[in-house]
């Protein structure tokens, strides 16, 4: 999946302005854009295999100016709801037979098939019947991921996240130290995190993982992705020209019950980039969950704990010892900044370092939001 990492402004991220390719005169040429030309490729072996992609959309860079610049899909004509976009044959997935189950071992083992059946593909070039898809996967550089950042950016980015997470070393502990690929194989590494980063549950679906992730603007919905036919995709809601076609990692018809344990920080770890609002923290072991969101109206952040009855079935406002927790934190969070994060080493890339700083005032912003919510007794039941 493409990501998508719109940053707000009033925690000093910056913005996307997003415009046709067609109304700048900075575009570059598309047959200077060595990946733009694979994307093209791979959306007319999709319509000659059995897929479908509205003629009323068109895939671009978000900057088409930057050649480095995220690709996004965009509305060049007004569309309808319930208009049809896309539709993705089952012939052109690329994944194992049969699908991930629940248990997280033999989810990674599914996981660990995926990646080594794309490694195939892949070394095969242009004799894979996948090929216009796979060679766009080839445009997709290394270390998108916090498990593929340099050592340096890994051993900053583990001091961001919370304590014992996985978000830096999962690819090690699940793929590496279990046999899946070897230590020094840059080449399978990189595929894993391509599974994760672009897939669905280790599925790859041409076309539609480059729909971006918003969701403050989801516009699409679709089947289940494992539906025999495949996966049709179709409008939500009334898109205007311009826009840009965005859906759901975390809310969608596949997602199960995913939000109950998985929010902003695990966005960043699967595919890379902090979202936008609403986000959602979880803090399982603390006993702490709650959603993120910006009122643009009344200029302030709204916190919404998960609260209900019957009480068990929810998490509640967290505790004393739960807010003391997100207190610790906060003020581990804070001293980072004025050490770790003060000056950017020199051996680490642009980009991990900017996503660092973006990873850690987004969470700075949630954890001290939460703990005045929860001492102004403002707790909003979902």
């Amino acid at each position: 999946m493409v990501s998508l990492s719109p940053l707000i402004k009033f925690i000093n991220f910056t913005t996307f302005i997003i415009l046709a390719p067609f109304f700048l005169e900075s575009a570059i040429a598309e047959d200077d854009d060595a990946a733009l030309k694979t994307v093209r490729e791979m959306v007319n072996w999709v319509r000659s295999h059995g897929g479908f992609m509205s003629e009323k959309v068109d895939i671009h860079r978000m900057d088409p100016s930057d050649a480095s610049s995220p690709f996004g899909i965009y509305a060049i004509q007004d569309i309808d709801e319930n208009e049809n976009l896309f539709y993705i044959p089952k012939s052109l997935y690329v994944s194992p037979l049969g699908s991930p189950q629940g248990n997280i071992t033999l989810y990674n083992e599914y996981i660990c098939q995926s990646a080594h059946a794309l490694m195939e593909e892949r070394k095969l070039d242009y004799q894979s019947k996948y090929a216009p898809y796979t060679r766009y996967l080839d445009t997709q550089k290394p270390g998108a991921l916090p498990a593929t950042y340099s050592k340096a950016g890994k051993d900053i980015m583990r001091q961001v996240f919370p304590p014992g997470h996985d978000a830096v070393d999962w690819i090690d502990k699940e793929f590496k130290e279990t046999g899946c690929i070897s230590n020094d194989d840059s080449f399978a590494e990189h595929t894993v995190a391509l599974v994760i980063q672009r897939g669905f549950d280790g599925t790859l679906i041409p076309v539609w993982d480059m729909v971006n992730h918003d969701n403050s603007r989801v516009n699409t919905d679709h089947n289940p992705i494992h539906s025999d036919q495949g996966i049709s995709v179709h409008a939500s809601k009334k898109i205007p020209m311009g826009d840009q076609i965005f859906s759901t990692y975390d809310e969608c018809v596949d997602c199960g019950a995913v939000s109950s344990y998985w929010g902003t920080p695990e966005i960043l770890r699967d595919f890379g980039f902090v979202e936008n609002y609403p986000q959602r923290w979880v803090y399982m072991y603390e006993g702490v969950w709650f959603q993120l969101d910006y009122d643009e109206g009344n200029k302030e952040f709204v916190v919404i704990f998960d609260e209900g009855e019957p009480k068990e079935d929810y998490w509640g406002i967290p505790t004393e010892e739960a807010v003391q927790f997100l207190r610790n934190e906060l003020r581990r969070l804070d001293e980072l900044a004025v050490t770790v994060l003060k000056t950017p080493p020199n051996q680490i890339p642009e980009h991990e370092w900017n996503t660092i700083l973006q990873f850690h005032r987004a969470t700075g912003v949630a954890l001290r939001e939460a703990i005045k919510t929860v001492e102004n007794d403002n707790g909003k039941a979902e």
